[in-house]
């Protein structure tokens, strides 16, 4: 007779601790890699969000950039159109002064505008991007105060007739019209009219291989502006008083000016050598060219290459009196800004040199009587050499005067 098994005997007591204690570890593991797992997800949840945000925020700051400088650029076209459409020359009358006094106040107040949007803008844009902007709104200042000085000058006055209302009488409208006053009107309105139909007073276009020389040693000056422009292989000397001058499109020319109350412009020039004097000079996509000037502030480059500066070196009949009407003081040829180099090291767009250190730099020269070119080491060398000339000269003279005196003593004592 076979007996069944006894029944497996009850866990004791140590074994269901032991099964208790498994159980809750397994359960609290899994509740940390639960809890690691949600941290986990809510980091790069929150990540995400913010590299989001970020690039948002990138996009709008680039938009930010590419607004302002469409609108400073835009600001800056208008203002200079303004500048190049003002009449030529001085305004006489009182309402053409009025009328350019009004508009140069006005553009004056939008390049202060630029200069001033700069600076605000100056958290999001780019260092570059500042200092080009800066550079452009003092430039276009610049060529705001030197527009009001050849258009807008200060008045002379002179004590009027008593006959006549008024205390004081313009000096440009007297000598023009005298004590006339309803003459002067006329004359004065027809003279506006003028200077609205031409520009420019004087203008040489298109010439090949051609002398042009206009002279004028003394008053009354043109005081107008005057433009060169498409010449090649020509000599010009415009040896007067301009409101401004501009050369454009020149090669292989030499230019000789006489004195310019405002700006010289000089654009897209090769080759050429230009002897003047300016209160500005602005250079534009200009190579291959010496500049023999003498200025009131730094010349200006833009896209220049091999252009080289030296100081003003030409003589004339009138060039002190042209040369007055400037006002003297310091030359600054050798200050020289380029606008687009930006680096702290010297642009190699450019060069200054001494001609009065360099004898080669200059080359003394007279053209048809009228202009004398040279100083420095190279005039004083011409003017040696012309004074050993006279002097050996002299010593042959003498030296044949001896020999005759002997001739006569020697008939004399036979």
């Amino acid at each position: 007779m076979s007996s069944s098994a006894p029944p497996p005997p009850p866990p004791s007591a140590a074994a269901a601790a032991a099964a208790t204690t498994t159980t809750t570890s397994s359960s609290s593991a899994e509740a940390r890699f639960l809890a690691s797992s949600t941290s986990r997800t809510t980091a790069l949840h929150q990540k995400s969000t913010l590299r989001a945000t970020a690039l948002a925020s990138n996009s709008a700051e680039s938009e930010d950039v590419s607004t302002f400088l469409k609108s400073f650029n835009a600001t800056l076209q208008r203002c200079l159109a303004a500048l190049s459409e003002l009449p030529g020359g001085v305004a006489v009358t009182a309402k053409s002064r009025a009328s350019v006094l009004a508009t140069l106040t006005s553009l004056q107040s939008s390049a202060l505008g630029l200069r001033s949007e700069t600076a605000a803008a100056s958290h999001f844009l780019n260092p570059y991007d500042v200092r080009s902007c800066e550079i452009k709104a003092t430039s276009l200042l610049a060529d705001i105060s030197a527009a009001k000085t050849a258009r807008v000058p200060r008045e002379k006055f002179v004590f009027k007739s008593r006959r006549t209302t008024g205390a004081f009488v313009n000096v440009a409208e007297r000598e023009e019209a005298g004590d006339d006053e309803r003459q002067t009107r006329d004359d004065s309105d027809a003279h506006e009219i003028n200077d609205r139909a031409a520009n420019y007073s004087t203008e040489h276009a298109g010439l090949k291989a051609a002398r042009v020389t206009s002279h004028r040693p003394s008053k009354p000056w043109d005081g107008k502006d005057a433009r060169v422009k498409d010449c090649e292989g020509c000599t010009v000397a415009l040896l007067d008083v301009y409101g401004a001058v501009r050369l454009q499109g020149l090669r292989n020319c030499t230019v000789y000016l006489g004195a310019v109350l405002g700006p010289l412009y000089v654009e897209n020039v090769e080759n050429c050598r230009v002897f003047g004097r300016s209160r500005q000079l602005r250079i534009h996509g200009t190579s291959g060219t010496d500049f023999y000037v003498w200025t009131k502030s730094g010349p200006i480059i833009e896209e220049c290459k091999g252009v080289r500066f030296g100081e003003y070196c030409l003589e004339y009949d009138g060039s002190e009196e042209h040369g007055a009407e400037l006002g003297g003081g310091k030359n600054f040829y050798a200050d020289v800004q380029d606008f687009k180099w930006l680096k702290k090291m010297k642009s190699p767009n450019f060069e200054v040199f001494d001609i009065a250190k360099d004898e080669d730099a200059v080359e003394s020269s007279e053209w048809e009587g009228v202009v004398t070119v040279g100083t420095g080491r190279a005039r004083r060398k011409e003017e040696r050499t012309k004074r050993e000339a006279e002097d050996k000269k002299r010593r042959e003279m003498e030296e044949a005067q001896e020999v005759g005196g002997d001739d006569d003593d020697s008939e004399d004592e036979l």
